[in-house]
């Protein structure tokens, strides 16, 4: 583009065959005024009065086969009489057409159709093309100079506009259609209040295995619009006397088992929490075991809730042997085997990790 805007001639040198009906000395005049232009543009136009200027013995059969074919454009200037010789295939306008129709079918960008409309006047198309080229866009010239910019854009294939630089094709992520079976199980779980997102306990025996601690660090996803207490009921299999204790919040020390031997108490919760909240919980309960030997403990479910991942330790002395991990329904006496839980000597304990545990089962580490 130049300063005023407009298209500036391309380096390269372009050579363009015009085509026009030979109506009368005025139109004449105006073809060879318009193919004169072009040249200010670094075009060189074909044209019969310029090459028979040029060449006074032009064969001019000659010319109208070979111009077009080695042409880089071809510009037909439409007009009724135009379009009257070529449907009829008359003279000059009918010899070239037949040409251009086959060389149009295999290079239709090379072709350039354009209207010259006195002023702002505008034609109907279909008036001045020819029935092989019904369809194409014409390009109409005026005295606007947008008009003749438009053109010689065309010429050299220049588009109007600067288009972004083509990026990579997005990978949107599909939505996977849940499993029939997960999507039922799913359902047991939808009008809890919480979700368990981590359950670790820790089980510390003394080395007379008379005393031992409970501790048990939980965090929860709020998933009702507000939690408003959270009740802890840790269950063990012999009564024993506690004691309380917690690091994050106050608890009351002196707490008593009940019958089914469960120490059920009121955890405090922020009173601003609201769904999508993570509350972190921490609470130790210290224990007398009435036996000689602890041999096994039992790991109770504290809430039928989803629980994501179950993190037990349980701290014993300097040697232990294996021990073996297995679970029981809330209305068997029968216990199946899980696995082999083996005793680290470094940390001097066992420690399991069980992900999605059944909440119907008590689970049993038995050494």
């Amino acid at each position: 583009m130049n300063n005023e805007g407009h298209v500036e001639a391309n380096k390269d040198i372009l050579k363009v065959f015009i085509s026009y009906a030979r109506e009368n000395d005025e139109a004449i005049r105006t073809i060879l005024s318009f193919a004169n232009y072009l040249r200010y543009f670094g075009i060189i136009p074909y044209l019969d009065e310029i090459e028979n200027d040029i060449h006074p013995s032009v064969n001019f059969k000659e010319y109208m086969e070979k111009g077009p074919l080695i042409s880089d454009k071809v510009i037909i200037v439409l007009s009724k009489t135009y379009k009257n010789r070529a449907d009829n295939n008359y003279g000059g306008v009918g010899e070239e057409c037949a040409i251009f129709e086959e060389d149009y079918k295999k290079s239709p960008d090379k072709y350039i159709f354009v209207s010259i409309c006195d002023g702002n006047k505008t034609i109907n198309a279909n008036e001045i093309t020819p029935k092989i080229f019904q369809g194409v866009s014409v390009h109409s010239l005026n005295s606007n100079q947008e008009s003749i910019d438009d053109l010689i854009r065309r010429i050299y294939d220049i588009q109007k506009f600067k288009l972004s630089e083509l990026g990579e094709r997005l990978n949107f992520k599909q939505e996977e259609i849940p499993s029939f079976f997960n999507l039922i199980q799913d359902k047991r779980y939808k009008n809890y209040d919480f979700t368990n997102i981590l359950f670790h306990t820790i089980l510390t025996i003394d080395e007379n295995d008379e005393d031992y601690s409970y501790e048990a660090y939980r965090c929860i996803l709020v998933c009702s619009i507000k939690l408003h207490d959270f009740k802890m009921c840790p269950q063990f299999d012999d009564r024993s006397s506690a004691k309380l204790s917690s690091r994050l919040v106050s608890l009351p020390e002196n707490v008593q088992m009940d019958e089914e031997n469960r120490i059920i108490f009121s955890y405090p919760l922020p009173k601003d929490n609201k769904r999508g909240d993570i509350v972190p919980m921490h609470y130790r309960l210290d224990l007398k075991s009435p036996k000689s030997k602890l041999r096994e403990w039992a790991m109770h479910s504290e809430n039928d809730s989803y629980i994501e991942i179950h993190d037990i330790v349980t701290k014993y002395q300097d040697k232990a042997p294996d021990a073996k991990l297995y679970k029981r329904g809330l209305y068997s006496i029968h216990e199946t085997f899980v696995k082999n839980v083996q005793f680290d000597e470094e940390t001097q304990s066992y420690r399991l990790i069980m992900q999605n545990p059944e909440t119907e089962y008590t689970y049993i580490l038995k050494w």
